[in-house]
């Protein structure tokens, strides 16, 4: 009976570690929300070769984008390359232009997350 319960116990630990976790990104457009005309992130395992499908969000001219703008992904455990990228139009005197983070984050199992990122 007790291998029995430490094998089952081992199991939910490795099932714990490898199953996707909830996690909560906010971009924090900041002063450059009026301007903001697209957003574009991708999360890329740094484990994997593969490409990572970008989201993107478009806000039209005349729309006033949320200084915060958040949205929810499931993700596996582990390190990430997180690429985010933000077009800003032309306003006033300051011509268009495009702001870029590029970070690695590290998804830790069995709790659900929040990332913050701040285009300046």
């Amino acid at each position: 009976m007790p291998i029995l319960l430490v094998a089952g116990a081992g199991l939910v630990a490795y099932w714990s570690r490898t199953k996707p976790v909830e996690v909560t990104v906010v971009y924090d457009l900041g002063k450059n929300a009026p301007r903001a005309s697209r957003l574009t992130v991708s999360f890329r395992p740094k484990a994997s070769s593969g490409g990572a499908t970008p989201v993107t969000w478009e806000f039209p001219a005349g729309s006033e984008p949320r200084r915060r703008h958040r949205h929810q992904l499931h993700l596996k455990p582990g390190s990430y390359e997180v690429r985010a990228r933000l077009s800003l139009r032309a306003l006033g005197d300051r011509p268009a232009e495009v702001r870029r983070i590029r970070r690695t984050v590290e998804i830790a199992s069995g709790r659900d997350q929040r990332i913050t990122l701040r285009f300046r």
